[in-house]
């Protein structure tokens, strides 16, 4: 690779631009098989070296078994885990039977809802729809002001 392509490469990956192609890349000019890079840019090349050596970590065999001694756990988990599940199960079937008695199940108290008488919706005569149309206003002024009436002895 040039030594010009490179440094652009170098500017893109310290701002967190570059692929992952580009970034293997750079790994193989810096620590790959025969990698030679140019002089001017060897300090890079400890932190390519870095990540390559740090790709080839692994933890060992007993390791589950290490760290589970650390916490304090001697026995195999497998009981708490499935005391927990069942602790789980439980607490999802509280909340659902919660959630089914508060929004699907009626309340005793719920307000009646009034009938108001049928209206006909034809007239003949214009004197007869007046005094129906008046009638229905009448109707539905009158529970206005009593739904009114109720609001504002609530907030006294």
């Amino acid at each position: 690779m040039e030594k010009a392509m490179i440094k652009a490469l170098l500017e893109k990956y310290w701002q967190a631009e570059t692929t992952v192609e580009e970034e293997k890349a750079l790994s193989e000019y810096f620590s790959g098989p025969g990698a030679n890079p140019d002089p001017e840019l060897t300090q890079y090349r400890t932190i390519f070296d870095y990540y390559a050596e740090e790709a080839q970590v692994a933890p060992g065999p007993d390791f589950e078994a290490r760290i589970l001694r650390y916490v304090g756990i001697t026995e195999t988990p497998v009981r708490k885990i499935h005391s927990f599940r069942i602790g789980l199960t439980s607490a999802a079937a509280i909340i659902t039977a919660i959630t089914i008695s508060l929004f699907l199940l009626k309340p005793a108290n719920t307000p009646r809802i009034v009938q108001t008488p049928t209206i006909k919706e034809t007239f003949d005569d214009p004197q007869q729809a007046l005094a129906a149309v008046r009638h229905a206003l009448l109707i539905a002024s009158t529970h206005l002001n009593e739904g009114r009436k109720q609001l504002t002895d609530k907030r006294r």
